[in-house]
């Protein structure tokens, strides 16, 4: 991890020399106007994951704040200090809310020895991921990458169940990325057929 983290430091620092010399190994094996396509859409890429981590990190504090107005009117107590540790756990897909509910019950449960007021902890908890999950982090994620909610909604339900936790991490911004592929795409082709259209006519014309 140590290594990882002074690597990335000297890669962020040397960006710039890195991308000429990529770019320089490219022009020996492809167009210029290929690299050119390949630049934009790498930019584009880009921009796109940066806008997810970036709404994630707002969708985090909203949690935070929400966590801590429930908590200090049911009388938690570190309030703030536990808002913002569920604000972080919900940076974490899937297990974060479980993570971040069990320790603040277990935490209201040693330093107030009420049952009742852990369980209502934790029933608010619920509710505020549930309204987050499916109302708040939706909306904040679909306006950051260009996404109507319900296709963010949809690209995490097909993302998890087919590749599990990786699949929620990757799914948003993989749905994005291929919006904008097909967006391109079809703003290319005019009024022309897409390839597949005119497979599908040569296949009628051949039959008749």
């Amino acid at each position: 991890v140590l290594m990882a983290f002074v690597v990335s430091v000297y890669v962020l620092l040397g960006r710039g020399h890195l991308m000429q010399v990529g770019g320089k190994i490219l022009r020996m094996v492809l167009p210029k106007k290929r690299i050119s396509f390949l630049h934009r859409y790498m930019l584009n890429a880009f921009k796109i994951c940066y806008s997810y981590i970036y709404s994630q990190l707002i969708d985090a504090v909203v949690v935070s704040a929400l966590c801590f107005a429930v908590f200090t009117i049911i009388g938690v107590p570190y309030s703030l200090l536990l808002a913002l540790f569920m604000g972080f756990c919900n940076l974490i897909p899937y297990f974060g809310a479980l993570i971040g509910g069990a320790v603040v019950v277990v935490i209201t449960l040693v330093s107030t020895g009420e049952l009742i007021t852990s369980i209502i902890a934790l029933a608010c908890i619920i509710v505020v991921q549930q309204v987050d999950a499916n109302v708040i982090q939706p909306r904040i994620v679909a306006d950051s990458v260009g996404l109507r909610p319900i296709y963010v909604l949809l690209a995490i339900m097909i993302g998890s169940g087919l590749f599990g936790f990786l699949g929620i991490l990757v799914s948003v911004p993989l749905m994005a990325i291929i919006r904008m592929l097909i967006v391109d795409y079809i703003e290319e082709l005019g009024d022309d057929d897409t390839l597949l259209v005119k497979k599908q006519k040569e296949l009628s014309s051949d039959k008749e």
